[in-house]
């Protein structure tokens, strides 16, 4: 069975389904005095919600955890209520490898206070971290399906 995966630049690849690596992968939504923390992606310079691949041995939110500090260098903290998951399925250009990823996302209600934001990235995979009011979210290439998970967090 063939599946079409998309990588960073918005092209589908037609893989064969045995070629694919799962992964779990998890994602945090913070939102405070109307803004939304995102972090810009260096190759295709989408916006994204911080997270990532969780790794052997962490659970969901340990890896939530490491992945939003990498990626924004502010410590998410507290409870993490979870809001949604998806499945879907990726093509790394670089490595030539196609990946079926279940997205997890988490709505995270504190950050410590102490720590910096990484407005010029971690120099790996993401260019700036950034809070971004909802009034310039559309001015900005997003996804539709995170664009519309925040959308339900600023509402609910």
């Amino acid at each position: 069975m063939k599946v079409l995966c998309t990588d960073f630049y918005g092209k589908t690849h037609t893989v064969d389904h045995t070629r694919l690596i799962d992964r779990l992968s998890v994602y945090g939504i913070y939102v405070a005095s109307g803004a939304v923390l995102l972090i810009q992606d260096p190759r295709s310079l989408r916006w994204e919600l911080p997270g990532g691949g969780v790794e052997v041995g962490e659970t969901p939110e340990q890896g939530l955890i490491r992945e939003f500090e990498e990626e924004t260098g502010v410590t998410p903290i507290g409870m993490f209520t979870f809001l949604k998951e998806w499945e879907e399925y990726f093509y790394d250009v670089v490595g030539q490898q196609a990946w079926r990823s279940k997205r997890m996302f988490y709505h995270v209600e504190k950050i410590a206070l102490t720590e910096k934001l990484l407005i010029n990235g971690n120099g790996e995979d993401s260019a700036t971290a950034r809070l971004v009011a909802r009034a310039e979210l559309d001015g900005l290439h997003i996804a539709p399906n995170i664009r519309s998970l925040i959308e339900e967090v600023y509402d609910s």
